[in-house]
């Protein structure tokens, strides 16, 4: 369901690239990370490299659960970088998912096919389908939540 959702916010938005993470337990890192747009090849050259950890952008959306557009993700100063054989990817739109005050992840999505900027009218569609994310990871979670939010 939650690779549905992002494919539908990729769809929806006209983005080249989306993803979903999923925060551990204790909430320090992602338990899952759920990409979406991938050529094969891009995935046989990022088989062997660990899923995010939460650092640089995307800990930035948990940590900061407000919407996100970065024009060019490698001169925003919380931008980590990417691991080799990372396809290059340029703008970002990323929103925290949750669920009353409590943080599961975070979705985003990248590149527009037609190369603009990410707007505030895209923003709305992961803002909404972060939320039915959010429904669907607090469904399948045991009953203690990851984290409140920090707000």
């Amino acid at each position: 369901m939650l690779r549905r959702i992002v494919g539908t916010a990729m769809e929806l938005v006209d983005a080249r690239y989306g993803a979903l993470g999923v925060l551990a337990e204790k909430g320090d890192s992602l338990s899952e990370f759920i990409p979406v747009g991938l050529t094969e090849h891009e995935r046989a050259d990022l088989s062997r490299v660990e899923f995010p950890r939460g650092c640089g952008l995307l800990g930035h959306l948990i940590r900061h659960p407000e919407p996100l557009r970065v024009e060019e993700i490698a001169r925003h100063p919380k931008s980590v970088g990417f691991p080799p054989g990372h396809p290059p990817m340029h703008s970002l739109l990323g929103v925290a998912v949750s669920v009353r005050g409590q943080i599961y992840g975070n979705l985003y999505l990248s590149d527009r096919r037609d190369a603009q900027p990410f707007d505030t009218h895209d923003e709305a569609v992961p803002i909404a389908l972060a939320g039915a994310a959010g429904l669907a990871i607090e469904n399948a979670t045991p009953a203690e939540p990851p984290r409140q939010d920090q707000g």
